[in-house]
């Protein structure tokens, strides 16, 4: 169970902190309309940008992964259903994110045009997309299966 928790757990960070990055640069170019700049208005400051991103949001979000991974754990063990387990993930993991955005960002939420709030939006999509996207296997269907 821990290997599984572990597994699925590690997919949904990391793909969080890889897509999360090109989301928001996305949405920060369409939004520079009546800006003068954009956070990465040209390509070749695109990957120093994406990767410094990449470094950040995985040190600052090592911790959530780990509860993430934990509470995985956890309903793994408690919920044999298999088709309960990605509804309880994905509220699992929006919720540690929203959480952790209200937690360290909450005045920059605000304004939908903030960087907080538009890293916010990108990390929630990508974490509930994620979560619906990998497979997870009840405990039961894991015992059959050894």
């Amino acid at each position: 169970m821990l290997r599984e928790a572990i597994k699925y757990s590690l997919k949904v960070w990391l793909t969080s902190v890889l897509v999360s990055p090109i989301i928001y640069f996305i949405i920060d170019f369409y939004q520079q309309t009546g800006r003068h700049y954009a956070m990465v208005d040209s390509i070749e400051w695109a990957l120093p940008f994406y990767l410094l991103f990449v470094i950040i949001e995985a040190i600052l979000s090592a911790v959530i992964w780990v509860v993430f991974a934990a509470m995985i754990g956890i309903t793994l063990e408690l919920v044999r259903v298999e088709q309960w387990l990605k509804p309880i993930m994905c509220l699992w993991g929006v919720s540690l994110n929203i959480g952790t955005f209200l937690l360290f960002a909450r005045p920059r939420l605000n304004d939908p045009s903030d960087m907080g709030f538009i890293l916010m939006v990108s990390n929630t999509a990508i974490v509930g997309w994620s979560c619906w996207f990998y497979n997870l296997k009840a405990k039961k269907t894991i015992e059959h299966e050894l």
